[in-house]
């Protein structure tokens, strides 16, 4: 339903265009639009703002309203063309040029009438002996002028004919335009209906909710993954979600989203990353899983990536595989996501956590960067396994394992994450990741979490 994906949107833009947080510190509708190629969680959707009761009731009455007006237009449609009835302008010519018709075919008709008594008396009198000749001259007068007069209520017949016949052809094609927008009335009143279904559903599940859908902390991350990916080619990454809360959660999805970045200034010096604001390319970002076996891509629609439900204190996780462009001038990148969960009883929740990692674009025309080149800390390590952590590792080809404890789990290669009240994790990271993954974090809770309530005491709910 649409409002989830507000939600999601909210969520996926929060952690697909992380840097902006560090400089701006505002709201998810105020991250930057994204270049022209885009992928999950990179698309315009600046209009989609979480909604307050009042609107999403006023939506209904909206729809509802639309739905009624086009039903009263095809109801009246239908009684005009069961009667034949056109534009008054069309009706009044046809009635006009028909009765024009008839007259003059009526005239025909007389002066048809009359050539033929003048024919017969002319006959009459040239075949009796006793007419003079002034009598025949005037009897083929009488016919000769008989004939005239035939001859031009003919041709006005014709004339009369021609109009009747165009006016009747518009009065046909002004039926057959009724018949026709009376179909176009249909299919805008199906996808008015449809509308109107949608904005009920979104103004049920947003009443079923209430205010149940806020951050916390029933979910811990852990995202692994390669610390280089070549221009043109992909890398895989895990992203694990463990399920902390006291309670079974019955559909969990994530929102992941990269972004790449040119590293190095005009003279090809590292930047610092806090200084990366604008991406300058988004890669694809595809997901699969144990139950889907494809790689399945993030669109700009915010798809998640669905981990289904996870069972109180288990794991269940996804794999990530980030395709980078051969033709890319970025040499950095960072790959985040946020998670929420829906409960079947109408819960649901946004996770305190984002987790982001780093990783080099090596092959570009800016050259590989070599380590003495990347802006990284002295903690980052080459090897994509994960570091000792406070959570159990997570099997990387189990879906739903047992044993992940809660608490901020890190991985070296880049892989850091962070609750949203700034305390960060220990990270094999860049000193930027923990500050990045922070902002991030805050902005999510702010732009779905904080909206979502304000709207919800504005609206008077």
């Amino acid at each position: 339903m649409k409002i989830r994906r507000i939600l999601a949107t909210a969520v996926a833009a929060a952690v697909t265009t992380p840097v902006v947080f560090l400089s701006a510190g505002t709201a998810v509708a105020d991250t930057p639009k994204p270049s022209q190629k885009q992928t999950a969680g990179t698309a315009d959707h600046e209009d989609d703002e979480v909604p307050t009761i009042a609107e999403l009731e006023e939506a209904v009455k909206t729809a509802q309203a639309k739905v009624d007006d086009l039903k009263d237009k095809r109801a009246k449609l239908l009684k005009d063309i069961d009667e034949k009835k056109v534009d008054a302008a069309v009706q009044a010519e046809y009635d006009a040029a028909k009765q024009a018709y008839d007259d003059a075919k009526a005239a025909t008709a007389t002066a048809v009438q009359t050539v033929t008594a003048a024919e017969a008396e002319l006959k009459t009198v040239t075949e009796d002996p006793a007419s003079t000749e002034q009598q025949k001259s005037d009897a083929t007068k009488a016919v000769e002028d008989a004939v005239k007069k035939r001859d031009e209520a003919t041709a006005a017949e014709k004339t009369a004919k021609e109009r009747f016949d165009a006016a009747d052809e518009a009065r046909t094609d002004a039926h057959v335009e009724l018949t026709r927008e009376y179909t176009r009335l249909g299919k805008q009143l199906e996808t008015a209906e449809e509308e109107l279904a949608q904005a009920k559903e979104d103004l049920e599940f947003w009443e079923s909710i209430g205010e149940e859908c806020k951050e916390d902390s029933s979910l811990s991350f852990s995202l692994t993954g390669p610390d280089k990916i070549a221009a043109g080619g992909s890398g895989v990454f895990t992203l694990s979600l463990s399920n902390v809360s006291d309670r079974d959660l019955d559909d969990v999805q994530a929102f992941p989203g990269a972004a790449l970045f040119d590293g190095l200034d005009e003279n090809g010096k590292p930047l610092d990353r806090e200084e990366l604001h604008e991406p300058v390319d988004r890669p694809t970002v595809e997901w699969s899983s144990k139950d889907v076996l494809e790689w399945t891509p993030l669109t700009d629609e915010f798809d998640a990536a669905e981990f289904g439900g996870i069972d109180k204190g288990h794991t269940s996780e996804v794999k990530l595989r980030v395709t980078v462009d051969g033709d890319t001038s970025a040499n950095l990148g960072a790959l985040n996501s946020g998670a929420m969960y829906w409960n079947e009883d109408g819960s649901c929740g946004i996770s305190d956590e984002v987790v982001g990692t780093w990783f080099d674009v090596t092959g570009t025309d800016k050259g590989e960067p070599t380590p003495s080149e990347k802006p990284t800390s002295e903690t980052e390590s080459p090897s994509p396994e994960p570091s000792p952590s406070t959570a159990t590792p997570t099997p990387a080809a189990t879906s739903t394992t047992t044993g992940t404890t809660g608490g901020n789990t890190t991985a070296q290669g880049g892989s850091s994450n962070t609750s949203v009240n700034g305390e960060l994790a220990e990270t094999g990271s860049s000193d930027a990741m923990p500050k990045l993954v922070a902002a991030a974090g805050a902005a999510l809770v702010l732009g779905v979490g904080a909206l979502f309530l304000s709207r919800r005491r504005k609206a008077g709910a």
